[in-house]
């Protein structure tokens, strides 16, 4: 006995559903950051010792006080720097120290700083002094210092 064999096909037609075309798109993110740093200072005051050999802001009793700088950083961390600190009516090298809430410190110095603090607010007092051991005379003494900020 032969037996018969039948072959069954299975054919496919072009119904299946047809795939849609792919679509693409970027996404994509941007920005441009600015910095921007603002510095406000409130003036100290020079008091002199009791020989007049030294007029300094740490001379509280005879009317010497620091001064301050409020500093707001936006867009990064800033560097603030303080330049050689210049006195008026005297030739003697004057010099500044400071200290920040961030934790910055600056020993007396007559040369020129910077700092990197740490907070993007902070705020630095700022100590000014001067000596001349043959004694300062009557007159009016300044003794100046310039902040800059940047990024």
């Amino acid at each position: 006995m032969r037996r018969q064999l039948t072959t069954v096909a299975i054919v496919t037609s072009g119904l299946l559903a047809s795939s849609p075309l792919l679509a693409q798109q970027d996404v994509t993110f941007q920005t441009n950051l600015l910095f921007s740093c603002t510095l406000t200072p409130s003036a100290g005051s020079l008091g002199p010792n009791g020989d007049y050999t030294e007029l300094s802001t740490e001379n509280t009793g005879a009317g010497g006080a620091p001064a301050t700088i409020a500093m707001v950083a936006l867009g990064g961390a800033a560097t603030v720097a303080f330049s050689a600190p210049t006195i008026t009516n005297s030739s003697v090298a004057p010099e500044i120290s400071y200290t920040s809430l961030s934790g910055v410190s600056q020993p007396y110095t007559s040369s020129q700083s910077s700092s990197n603090p740490t907070l993007l607010t902070d705020t630095f007092t700022i100590n000014a002094r001067a000596s001349d051991p043959s004694g300062f005379g009557a007159g009016s003494y300044t003794i100046t210092t310039t902040a800059t900020c940047s990024g």
